[in-house]
């Protein structure tokens, strides 16, 4: 799973490929000890969700995201990688790169919400999901220690509200 393409238009065009690589990966991870299995549960989440809690609701519109992801994938890149100088420093660095992985959470959402008619609903949950699997899985002292900027994407509620544009800046 780590040697995949991390992009929209690799998932969803090989999404059967991901979804059974995810399955024997599972399989496999259940004979590991428990720390090595909470990890796989952690690093595993996007493709967890995706290919098990909400497969059957993605697969429904699965052709739509298929089409629309190549453009998606440029748009949400161009408007939301981090752009920050080296020389600034690390936590310049850190809460750009958040501002980015906030930036792309509600880019991917708004874009695939707008591309592929119906799919409001599904994907504002999958998104919720993600946010409270990442949140439940993480230790409370590294969450704690987080830069406030990176702090929101563990938000729950400002999330949601970012994501359905309901919130201001």
């Amino acid at each position: 799973l780590l040697r995949f393409e991390r992009t929209y238009s690799f998932v969803f065009r090989n999404f059967d490929k991901i979804c059974d690589t995810l399955e024997r990966g599972a399989y496999c991870s259940r004979t590991c000890d428990l720390p090595d299995q909470r990890s796989f549960y952690h690093y595993t989440t996007f493709y967890r969700l995706h290919c098990v809690d909400f497969e059957e609701e993605l697969e429904e519109h699965l052709e739509c995201f298929t089409e629309a992801a190549p453009e998606i994938d440029r748009n949400c890149r161009t408007r939301c990688v981090p752009k920050f100088d080296k020389g600034h420093g690390k936590e310049v660095e850190l809460k750009s790169k958040c501002k980015g992985m906030q930036c792309s959470t509600v880019c991917y959402y708004q874009e695939f919400s707008n591309a592929c008619p119906g799919t409001h609903d599904v994907l504002l949950r999958l998104n919720m999901r993600q946010i409270n699997d990442v949140v439940s899985s993480a230790k409370p002292e590294l969450i704690q220690a987080m830069h406030p900027d990176c702090l929101q994407l563990y938000d729950m509620e400002y999330m949601r509200a970012k994501l359905v544009g309901d919130s201001e800046e």
